[in-house]
């Protein structure tokens, strides 16, 4: 299993930052994938660890990152964001195109 490592991280950080797996969970982003493996929908195993590392970095004022660091940890972190947003956003349209048995 490749992304075995990646799956537990995730599932860690997940843990150690409850604050960001409990709004995670109030957008509807946290599913389960056919292994029982946490997700965070629209990002891949590797993006959502990704995601997982960099929010409390962009969001921290003392994060020790330099300008030009903090700047490229934003624009990836707002990438990650919108892509996970997007997928949100899918999901809420097929509901509703499915909602009443059309």
């Amino acid at each position: 299993m490749p992304h075995q490592g990646a799956e537990q991280r995730v599932a860690a950080l997940l843990e150690q930052e409850s604050s960001i797996k409990q709004w995670l969970d109030q957008i509807g982003a946290l599913g389960r994938d056919h292994r029982g493996h946490i997700v965070v929908r629209g990002l891949s195993v590797e993006e959502a660890e990704e995601f997982l590392r960099l929010r409390p970095l962009v969001q921290a004022p003392d994060s020790g990152l330099t300008q030009p660091g903090l700047a490229q940890a934003t624009e990836r972190y707002g990438a990650l964001r919108s892509k996970l947003e997007a997928a949100l956003q899918e999901e809420a349209i097929a509901r509703l195109s499915s909602w009443g048995g059309h």
